[in-house]
């Protein structure tokens, strides 16, 4: 994931050359078309009713604007983002944040744009809240997430958490799940505490660059970049990307310093050795 800085300053690139679709026919905060191919699903940091053997696990999203809703997968998706033509294959994982479209696995979508991570406005405006702190805490869901795969510390019963929590706040309703009965107890402490995570991810105060986001959409036409929402039709599964950022505390360790020091204390003793001499 720390490479996703460099695929996004590298789309930009490619679009100037040709490789995306002209700037004139997106808006500018967007870059395009791109391939975005979904890999197998993950079953160790997702679940679902597709997970193997028996008995079925099933996720429900009951009393949401959207009805009853069952689902089959939760949990981040493992993506792999091209030019068009092929160029430097990206992969990513990311949260979707569109619950009435779907994606296949295994499958290549050639008509995905990405906003820019310096225009989060382009975020807000897809995931239609009503609420720039409700979209907050998505994105904070999404970064807490996305760190946790990160750090190896994302679990299958967290992963399909994250991703129920992040489809309340954009649904309402209450997310159920047959495995585990106290699964809407995590998904609540979750969105709880997604204020603090997106304050934290995105506080210069913790990162020397902090956590930026991008949306993945996929307009039937070209035209509505930018203009559609999560509500909207006509459109590929939405999908939300944090980007991780540059932690403060990457500074060389006490004893790295400690040699350092030392390696000073003796060019200053070598050189007051030489003046002596001299």
């Amino acid at each position: 994931m720390r490479h996703s800085k460099f695929f996004f300053g590298a789309i930009a690139i490619a679009a100037s050359v040709g490789f995306a679709a002209p700037a004139a026919a997106i808006p500018a905060t967007w870059s395009g078309p791109f391939s975005l191919h979904l890999n197998p699903l993950d079953f160790t940091i997702g679940t679902g009713t597709l997970k193997p053997g028996l008995p079925h696990t099933h996720l429900d999203l009951n009393g949401s604007s959207l009805g009853h809703q069952s689902i089959q997968y939760a949990g981040p998706l493992s993506v792999t983002i091209n030019t068009i033509p092929a160029t430097f294959p990206q992969n990513e994982i990311v949260f979707c944040d569109d619950l009435k479209d779907s994606v296949t696995p295994n499958h290549t979508y050639n008509n995905y744009f990405a906003s820019d991570p310096a225009a989060p406005a382009d975020v807000v405006s897809y995931l239609n809240v009503g609420s720039l702190a409700t979209a907050h805490e998505i994105m904070g869901l999404t970064a807490l997430g996305t760190d946790d795969f990160n750090k190896g510390t994302l679990t299958p019963e967290l992963g399909a958490a994250l991703q129920m929590a992040i489809w309340e706040l954009e649904y309402g309703g209450t997310a159920t799940f047959s495995g585990d009965a106290n699964f809407q107890t995590v998904v609540a402490d979750l969105i709880a505490g997604a204020a603090a995570d997106y304050t934290f991810f995105t506080s210069s105060a913790n990162f020397l660059v902090p956590w930026t986001f991008s949306q993945l959409e996929a307009p039937c036409s070209s035209k509505n970049v930018g203009l559609i929402t999560k509500d909207s039709r006509c459109q590929t599964q939405g999908l939300l990307l944090a980007i991780p950022g540059i932690p403060l505390n990457n500074v060389p360790e006490p004893i790295t310093l400690t040699l350092f020091g030392a390696g000073l204390a003796g060019v200053a003793a070598y050189r007051r050795r030489r003046q002596v001499r001299d």
